[in-house]
């Protein structure tokens, strides 16, 4: 499970945090980081956004939710090695299998490499809303995500 939503301080309800850190323990769930354009003195700064330490602790790893934009459009990678991503990975490289335990396992993206995106914009992925999964009076079919990289997070 891959959360595209920034955990990034305490919630309202400590016993709801207690239950999400808990939750988090001991399952495949990767939490979201951003990189963040600040201005300081007149000229743009990246800063890295992470999740709270002891979600970022207990979730299986941390990546970044947003890649850097050429001519207003996401078309490459992050270097891995890069000061501002701090050896994350992207969203997109972790749901493509790269391991985050075992990064020399794997072929490294660089910065002139592009995505290949799966399919045209809207097509491709199923996706389904929160409420037919977790809200709904018919149950989910289970097999639907059983086994597969699921992501959660906002549908624009």
């Amino acid at each position: 499970i891959i959360f595209d939503v920034l955990f990034v301080g305490e919630g309202s309800d400590p016993s709801g945090d207690n239950e999400f850190e808990r939750a988090l323990s001991g399952s495949k769930v990767i939490l979201g980081a951003e990189l963040s354009r600040q201005e300081v003195a007149g000229s743009e700064v990246l800063e890295l956004v992470t999740p709270l330490e002891r979600f970022a602790n207990a979730a299986s790893g941390v990546a970044l939710v947003n890649l850097p934009e050429r001519f207003e459009h996401v078309r490459g990678f992050l270097p891995f090695s890069s000061e501002e991503s701090q050896g994350l990975r992207s969203f997109a490289e972790i749901a493509a299998g790269f391991d985050i335990v075992h990064p020399e396992e794997h072929e490294v993206p660089g910065e002139r490499d592009l995505i290949n995106f799966y399919g045209p914009a809207g097509y491709g992925l199923k996706t389904y809303s929160y409420y037919q999964i977790l809200e709904s009076e018919v149950a989910f079919p289970a097999q639907y995500i059983k086994d597969k990289v699921v992501f959660v997070g906002l549908m624009l």
